[in-house]
């Protein structure tokens, strides 16, 4: 019995078919599992930074109190925000190193993340969910999480001040309102995420 064996150009058309069909399916399951790892981080981040400010609370150190005493003017010093995160955030989460980059005071934590802090009326800390790592844009791998003190005039913010929320400003109630936030300040994506419980929905306008 005669077998009959595929030919040379059969073999080359099967690879290239092969090498098509990978190209197309390996960028979207490396993006479904970057999604997942960022969503996993980012709640874990918000979770951490929630017990940080309980912990803090339990020591008499009131982010509050912190946020009145320094003013509402802009203050992305250093010596400021290293004051906040040495006294409420340092002793209360698992900091892998810590120091001064690009002259912002960051924290890397165990987990491969880092973030770093400004000042202005109310406290807004800055999440990378892959550290130092590109891209570096918002909305895409880094995300801003704010704290307003209960000071603040409350037309200013779409959330209760005193309280740990995602970046509120002009982004609504709704999570129609949130998305089209997003669309046009990337700032604003962790409302967005945080209405959807840290996941991004098929409709979540940025690459990740």
């Amino acid at each position: 019995m005669k077998l009959k064996a595929f030919t040379l150009a059969e073999v080359l058309i099967a690879l290239v078919v092969l090498g098509v069909i990978a190209a197309m399916t390996i960028p979207n399951i490396t993006e479904g599992t970057r999604k997942s790892e960022y969503s996993a981080r980012l709640k874990k981040f918000y979770a951490t930074l929630n017990q940080a400010q309980t912990r803090a609370y339990a020591f008499g150190d009131y982010w509050d109190i912190w946020c009145q005493e320094t003013g509402k003017e802009y203050d992305s010093s250093t010596k400021t925000t290293k004051e906040f995160a040495e006294t409420y955030l340092v002793p209360h989460v698992s900091v892998l190193r810590k120091g001064v980059v690009n002259g912002k005071y960051t924290i890397y934590l165990n987990d491969g993340t880092s973030f770093y802090l400004t000042k202005e009326q109310c406290l807004h800390f800055f999440f990378d969910a892959n550290g130092d790592k590109k891209p570096n844009v918002s909305g895409r791998d880094q995300y801003r999480y704010t704290y307003c003190p209960s000071t603040i005039d409350r037309s200013l913010i779409d959330a209760q001040p005193g309280v740990l929320i995602a970046y509120p400003w002009k982004t609504g109630k709704t999570r129609r309102e949130a998305l089209n936030a997003c669309k046009s300040n990337p700032d604003t994506c962790s409302k967005l995420l945080l209405i959807d419980e840290w996941d991004y929905k098929n409709d979540y306008p940025y690459a990740i």
